[in-house]
């Protein structure tokens, strides 16, 4: 059976317009910031002297820590073959580690501890102490008015 052809100006001849997601390229684009602050695991974090020897010195989000820190593992193939899951620090991480060998599952606690926010990105103004400090203060100084004899205002 013979197929009609569409008259010229129809619909059918135009080829449908792509709906959803990644219509004009195929792919998404990537969200952008749109002047946003960066979420804690995107701020930059000061590697300390020992973590520096391996990441470098400049400031590094925790992901990007982590990622120089498997891609240091495995250039000097510091994993143990028989078990994969486990590293057997050089002496640079062992200064990082505190242990001649640790897990992969370790890896991220012992990064923690030599990872601090720069000036720009501390997480408290300097000489201010946090609302757990001042309260505390507060509570001795109106036990130290009670024990006195002193009535408080």
């Amino acid at each position: 059976m013979p197929t009609k052809k569409a008259p010229a100006g129809s619909q059918a001849a135009t080829p449908k317009a792509q709906s959803g997601k990644g219509a004009a390229s195929g792919k998404a684009a990537p969200p952008s910031t749109g002047g946003k602050k960066p979420n804690a695991l995107q701020k930059p974090l000061q590697p300390s002297k020992e973590l520096a020897a391996v990441v470098g010195t400049e400031p590094l989000p925790r992901g990007e820590v982590v990622s120089k820190v498997w891609a240091y593992i495995k250039q000097h193939q510091l994993q143990n073959p028989e078990n994969r899951r486990e590293i057997l620090a050089d002496d640079k991480l062992e200064a990082v580690f505190g242990a001649k060998k640790v897990t992969m599952f370790e890896m991220n606690k012992h990064l923690a501890r030599h990872l601090k926010y720069g000036r720009s990105g501390s997480r408290r103004r300097q000489g201010q102490p946090n609302t757990v400090v001042r309260w505390a203060a507060a509570r001795r100084n109106r036990s130290v008015l009670r024990t006195a004899g002193g009535a408080l205002d």
